[in-house]
């Protein structure tokens, strides 16, 4: 099973909030945001650290089981627990994705984009598909994804990515993995929200955070 939690960070336009939560997350949590400037960075930064610890919290991981730690190229994982975990934001929202297999997640608003970068990361068989900015918002959620499954990011090469958009359905047609690939879209307003896992088993809805 793979669930999703999202949770929208302009709840921590209040101080007080955020000063609560930003003890709580860990040490390594706590210095990326003090790093960054822009106060909806450190706010999205936050979302998604606490995005994750309650998504573990809901998924029955806590303490030494639930202890984060970060690959070379950013990528978060579990210490001491083979669950798998995946984190994004974009907007004002931040979210995590929990499952029983590799995943990854991705958000992204649905805003202008220049012609020149849908260029460079779809392939020509993607750029035929695309009818929409949505279109195209769907396929770089999917294609980022399959990059943070690798643990690549975005530096794996979204054009080495070819996926095929048939309807409500995302499938590869080639890519890094593999193993067979499973997507699921949520829909929320402006933003296009995709998780992608290794089996198909996905909540039907997300579960949001508020407090």
């Amino acid at each position: 099973m793979t669930k999703t939690f999202i949770i929208d960070t302009n709840c921590f336009i209040d101080n007080d909030l955020f000063n609560k939560y930003f003890q709580r997350v860990s040490t390594q949590r706590q210095k990326k945001i003090s790093r960054l400037v822009p106060k909806t960075s450190k706010r999205l930064s936050l979302g998604a650290g606490v995005a994750l610890s309650i998504a573990l919290e809901r998924f029955g991981l806590y303490g030494s089981n639930a202890e984060i730690q970060y690959s070379e190229k950013g990528k978060p994982f579990l210490k001491n627990n083979n669950t798998h975990i995946s984190i994004s934001h974009s907007g004002h929202y931040a979210v995590a994705a929990v499952g029983t297999c590799r995943v990854g997640i991705d958000i992204e608003e649905v805003k202008s984009i220049e012609d020149a970068v849908i260029k460079r990361v779809t392939t020509r068989n993607e750029q035929a598909q695309i009818k929409n900015l949505r279109d195209f918002y769907r396929l770089w959620t999917a294609k980022e994804c399959i990059l943070k499954i690798t643990g690549e990011g975005l530096s794996g090469g979204m054009e080495n990515i070819d996926l095929r958009l048939n309807g409500n359905v995302i499938s590869v047609i080639s890519s890094p993995i593999k193993k067979m690939l499973y997507f699921k879209e949520y829909d929320v307003s402006s933003f296009c929200l995709t998780v992608c896992a290794e089996d198909d088993n996905f909540a039907s809805s997300i579960e949001k955070i508020s407090f």
